[in-house]
């Protein structure tokens, strides 16, 4: 019982496609063959409702092999499992979080989720550890300006992330500094876009902020477009998709109406 329907999508890995579904009643990974539909592996958990797709990441060990991983947030915790298997390898713990919806990244070594609803958390977690690593594997958590829909994006050497209430934030990956948070207007459902050298992110009333990416905050582009939105924006080959409430937008430079 997902009460608003199934939002994570499957991952391919391999031969399998992975699913995270987490209701409000039942909560499990699954992986089943892509040709045949069959179930290879399950993997029970525990905890709220989620709505996360999940992220196979490579990690790099300390004796220097790589592990594959794939990483799924749930409620109350977010688990990484061997893709072949199933098998856990690591979990965190965030008491209380439930309706995750912010797809986690991976870059630096460093992952990063949001706890999801109804206080969100950040969590930037080293996944070179094994079993319950909240104690120890945590680098940095911040709370003001965390998400609770809105994915993050990573640039360079920062992260950026904004809250459904319009608090943009760059921050360090690897430390956690925060260098700069800065109110832009309206909500926000739709995630972070990197293209072109800028950072797009478009607000529900279809007003879509265009930052330079850095350390120092700037504004380049205000633009917008009528009607409520709550998807992201799309970017492919120069051009730019966008979707309102009842239209799709082709935008791309030098187009006439």
């Amino acid at each position: 019982d997902h009460r608003h329907g199934p939002a994570a999508s499957p991952v391919v890995v391999d031969q399998l496609l992975i699913i995270s579904c987490d209701g409000d009643d039942k909560q499990f990974v699954v992986a089943l063959d892509k040709l045949t539909g069959k179930e290879v592996w399950r993997a029970e958990r525990e905890g709220a409702m989620a709505y996360c797709t999940p992220l196979l990441i490579q990690v790099t060990k300390s004796d220097g092999t790589t592990q594959p991983q794939i990483v799924c947030p749930g409620g109350e915790w977010v688990m990484a499992y061997e893709p072949r298997t199933g098998k856990e390898i690591w979990k965190v713990r965030y008491p209380k979080g439930y309706s995750n919806v912010p797809r986690p990244v991976y870059a630096q070594g460093v992952v990063v989720v949001s706890s999801g609803y109804n206080t969100p958390v950040v969590f930037a977690i080293d996944p070179a550890g094994e079993g319950d690593i909240t104690d120890t594997h945590v680098r940095w958590q911040m709370k003001r300006g965390a998400p609770l829909n809105p994915s993050p994006v990573v640039v360079g050497e920062e992260i950026y992330f904004v809250s459904d209430a319009g608090i943009a934030s760059c921050v360090d990956l690897k430390t956690g500094k925060v260098h700069w948070q800065q109110r832009i207007p309206g909500n926000y459902s739709s995630s972070w876009v990197s293209a072109a050298g800028r950072l797009y992110i478009t607000n529900e009333a279809g007003v879509t902020t265009v930052i330079k990416p850095g350390i120092e905050f700037e504004i380049l582009a205000e633009n917008t477009l009528p009607g409520r939105t709550l998807a992201t924006l799309a970017p492919a080959d120069g051009v730019i998709y966008y979707r309102s409430a009842d239209k799709l937008y082709r935008i791309e430079e030098g187009a006439r109406k």
